[in-house]
């Protein structure tokens, strides 16, 4: 028994000495790519175990560092530094991560370790990563601009997307809206009864029109449609294909038109299965892909569930994206952006979600009030991916891995460190603490 996901589902937040974990009100769990007999197995654990499984560690080579541009922040080159290092001296990971930030209209990166054991070369703004679940964002943001255009409202059932020839489930007389798909409270199980990779390795690749189609029509809700949040790779799958199928384009067609193009996403698409997608578009080199064991892993591929994770990006790409998060351009994109962030749904206290968005209400040290912070993490059989957003501050962190093992908490803790950043930068000069090593007034990267 094979049971294939796209990334760590999140149900709820806590903070617990400056880690994200993300817990189920029912039963805590990651859910990672897998197969119980095949590569990896689904890792189910208790809340302190947890808190383990959400640490990055990068390749045991030297780190060698990229900027984009000088240290927008004191000290946020030796912090990054800090947090990475013991990690990647133990040799927990194979491959590489690169780590973005937006502050403003400034980005910076840095990348650590390369992109494989034999392949020594360091990741760039131009390296092409799996992002997983981040591609719901880019699906979520489809369903934006429909809305903000007035094609449909948010209340509108999938089934009319769809067509007459097709049947969805109901539960009596409420039907499964969009906005249900977009916040994951469809009541719609994580992943399709009627899944049979041929490839378990590949799960979704041949996951095709037909069987989609069958598994909705025949579907068993996990709860009442509406009412309880259950993250759902098939719900937006669904949600993709039938925003594909109401515009008469393809998914991947909309993706780039809509969202890739005006923002100038260059490198940021989707490789058909049959297609020979696998190389990068024009000189981007494909980073190669590894197992939460540190074994080369399996590449990804999507046919009618590409809404749900199918999309393959650049570090640049994403920083990008990030930037459009906190400075939205004054166009129907710009307002389908803002329209994503407004939180629609509760996922419990303090956690709500957006079209693709969870929604965070956090305090930061020295705050007086609690504001939100964006989040989404991705993950593929061989590839992790993490993006947090504060739009208040216009900060964003973004990271990307070629091992199929999370950077949660390395996310958080470099945004911590830029808002304490901040705030320093606020205070008369007389107020601030005496300059000491880089990375070491804010205490990023010292582990708890």
């Amino acid at each position: 028994m094979w049971k294939p996901s796209i990334d760590a589902r999140v149900y709820s937040i806590s903070w617990t000495r400056g880690l994200i974990c993300f817990v189920n009100s029912r039963r805590a769990d990651i859910v990672r790519c897998t197969y119980a007999s095949g590569m990896t197995n689904v890792l189910r654990s208790s809340r302190l175990a947890f808190h383990a499984a959400l640490i990055i560690a990068v390749c045991v080579r030297a780190p060698l560092a990229q900027e984009s541009i000088s240290d927008p922040q004191q000290g946020l080159s030796g912090a990054i530094q800090a947090l990475f290092t013991r990690d990647f001296e133990a040799g927990k990971r194979r491959g590489c991560a690169i780590v973005g930030v937006v502050d403003h209209a400034a980005t910076w990166h840095r990348a650590f370790g390369t992109l494989a054991k034999d392949v020594d070369r360091v990741p760039d703004l131009d390296t092409v990563f799996e992002i997983g679940s981040l591609t719901k964002l880019f699906t979520a943001t489809l369903l934006a601009l429909d809305v903000e255009s007035g094609r449909f409202a948010l209340d509108e059932p999938v089934a009319a997307l769809l067509g007459a020839d097709w049947s969805v489930a109901q539960q009596g007389e409420r039907r499964v809206t969009v906005l249900d798909l977009a916040t994951h409270t469809a009541g719609f199980p994580r992943l399709p009864r009627n899944m049979a990779p041929r490839k378990p390795v590949d799960p979704y690749a041949d996951y095709d029109e037909a069987r989609l189609r069958d598994a909705v029509a025949e579907l068993a809700f996990s709860s009442p449609i509406g009412e309880r949040y259950d993250y759902s790779n098939l719900g937006y799958g669904l949600l993709g294909f039938a925003l594909a199928k109401a515009s008469k384009a393809s998914w991947q067609a909309r993706i780039e038109r809509d969202i890739a193009a005006p923002l100038e996403l260059e490198a940021t698409g989707y490789p058909h299965p049959q297609s020979a997608g696998d190389k990068g578009r024009e000189d981007r080199v494909v980073a190669p892909p590894h197992s939460l064991n540190g074994m080369r892993g399996p590449r990804w591929h999507f046919d009618a569930l590409a809404g749900a994770g199918a999309l393959r990006s650049t570090l640049g790409d994403m920083l990008r994206f990030a930037r459009a998060q906190v400075a939205p351009p004054k166009t129907a994109l710009g307002q389908a952006i803002l329209a994503t962030q407004v939180a629609r749904r509760k996922v419990r206290d303090g956690v709500h979600i957006g079209l693709g968005w969870h929604i965070l209400d956090k305090k930061f040290e020295g705050s007086s009030a609690s504001e939100p912070v964006l989040y989404h993490s991705g993950m593929t059989g061989g590839f992790a991916s993490e993006i947090l957003v504060v739009p208040q501050r216009k900060l964003a962190v973004v990271i990307l891995a070629n091992q199929a093992r999370g950077a949660s908490a390395e996310a958080l803790s470099i945004l911590e460190f830029l808002v304490g950043r901040q705030a320093e930068a606020q205070r008369p000069a007389a107020q601030r603490p005496a300059a000491t090593k880089e990375g070491e007034k804010s205490g990023a990267g010292k582990r708890p």
